[in-house]
């Protein structure tokens, strides 16, 4: 049998190097091609496929010392990925311990962009609005829950005379927490500022309904009741 990882075949000493390189990062599922569903039956039909494939005994004439070296290990991680999956109490504990380490990743996600839209108010301070706007984008990539981060955002594409943006991003914070005051007063001076007087009006009014005393609604009617009498 020709060497299927020798000159014949570059693609499968590439395909070899990556899956080695993963080893350490990538969950048993994923390895195997499977989802966390997969039955009893999937688990072991992957399992036979990845080892027709890889079993070190079909490249015994490879001359490459590198490649023996990682389908040996690459094999031995597949037994004991089958040993654990085929199991079913080491497949449940090997479950809790993913989803621990999916818990973990998004806790630190959520932490980082804590702190990049903590920068971002720091920057919009200093009047650094462009890097204001970045960050608050940062913090929106790390978690996109976060209403307050669409809203600061917003205020620096304000800052920055991308009102068209401004008005897309605050109507994203808006759909988060639909009922903010500060958000929809700020959306109305978006819309007077696009010359869209009806909408801002409303925006005001309603602002000032969720909120008798926000500075920000009131203002905005007073800038419409000083153009009406110019």
């Amino acid at each position: 049998m020709k060497d299927q990882a020798g000159e014949s075949d570059p693609s499968f000493s590439d395909k070899v190097e990556k899956l080695f390189k993963g080893l350490a990062s990538i969950d048993h599922y994923s390895f195997l091609g499977i989802d966390r569903l997969a039955t009893s039956d999937d688990i072991k039909k992957a399992y036979y496929n990845a080892a027709k494939e890889f079993h070190p005994d079909r490249h015994l004439q490879s001359n490459t010392h590198t490649l023996k070296y990682q389908l040996n290990e690459i094999f031995a991680h597949l037994t004991e990925v089958y040993k654990v999956l085929s199991d079913r109490r080491l497949r449940a504990e090997y479950d809790i311990s993913l989803s621990d380490r999916v818990s973990r990743s998004q806790t630190g996600k959520i932490a980082l962009a804590q702190i990049r839209y903590k920068e971002g108010r720091d920057a919009f301070r200093r009047g650094a609005y462009s890097e204001a706007a970045e960050l608050f984008g940062q913090a929106i990539y790390l978690d996109n829950t976060a209403a307050a981060y669409y809203f600061h955002l917003g205020l620096a594409l304000e800052k920055e005379k991308k009102i068209n943006d401004a008005g897309r991003v605050l109507n994203q914070a808006l759909k988060l927490e639909p009922l903010n005051a500060e958000y929809i007063a700020e959306l109305g001076h978006i819309y007077l500022k696009l010359g869209f007087n009806l909408r801002a009006r409303t925006a005001f009014e309603k602002a000032l309904k969720f909120d008798p005393h926000n500075e920000r609604a009131a203002e905005g009617l007073q800038t419409m009741k000083d153009r009406r009498s110019e």
